[in-house]
């Protein structure tokens, strides 16, 4: 079979492969949109997840902390009876004020990791029934694919089959153009319809509609671009 006859079944593969996809509607476009919304709630969840292990090591110190100077401020008010001096007791009165700043700072700042954590509990339990709602309208669109394919599956998968030994041994810098157009325009290659393009619809030069007609070499149409060739009614 010539390079230009491989193209054209390519061109007429491609186009039952559309069809069969197309009758999928618009399922593949939701299912990618709902994957990639499956990616970031689940990325969000470990973030969360994240933040509230921080916080609860974050509060595990303050505790620490302010154990450390609930302690500390007893044992100075316990010592204000055994001051022998005002200097002593002085000196004692202002680390008693230092503990009690410290601990107003630690009680400040425990107040506001409680609040984080309510706040990332709120947000977590929001995003897990996201999640679990998004997993479920997957599945039900996945199971509407799987059905819709079934319906062609063999037949699709013999298209595929054939595509992929086409494009082995296909001209690489042929199958670039093809592909090029096929993202572009849907279609890689077209016929020519009562002398014009396919894809365009422009009116094509007559020797150029004599030469598409012999299906001998590839041709371009002069408009769009896009590889032309001959279907007998």
């Amino acid at each position: 079979m010539t390079q230009i006859n491989d193209f054209i079944l390519l061109a007429q593969i491609d186009e039952d492969i559309h069809e069969i996809e197309s009758s999928q509607g618009d399922l593949p476009n939701r299912i990618k949109k709902l994957e990639s919304k499956k990616i970031n709630l689940e990325e969000n969840k470990t973030i969360f997840s994240d933040k509230e292990i921080e916080a609860s090591a974050s509060k595990k110190d303050l505790l620490i902390e302010k154990d450390s100077y609930s302690q500390k401020l007893e044992k100075y008010k316990d010592q204000l009876f055994l001051v022998k001096n005002n200097k002593e007791y002085d000196a004692l009165n202002s680390e008693i004020d230092v503990a009690k700043e410290e601990l107003f700072r630690i009680n400040e700042s425990l107040k506001s990791i409680d609040a984080e954590k309510l706040e990332f509990d709120e947000k977590n339990k929001l995003n897990d029934s996201d999640l679990e709602d998004c997993e479920a309208k997957l599945n039900q669109l996945n199971d509407s694919l799987n059905d819709s394919i079934n319906d062609y599956k063999d037949k699709y998968e013999k298209l595929k089959i054939d595509r992929d030994k086409i494009i082995k041994k296909a001209d690489v810098s042929i199958l670039g153009s093809y592909n090029k157009m096929l993202k572009a325009k849907g279609h890689g290659m077209v016929p020519m319809l009562n002398g014009s393009c396919g894809s365009c619809f422009t009116v094509l030069p007559a020797q150029l509609v004599t030469e598409v007609k012999q299906n001998l070499d590839f041709k371009y149409c002069p408009s769009c671009n896009i590889l032309l060739y001959y279907e007998e009614d």
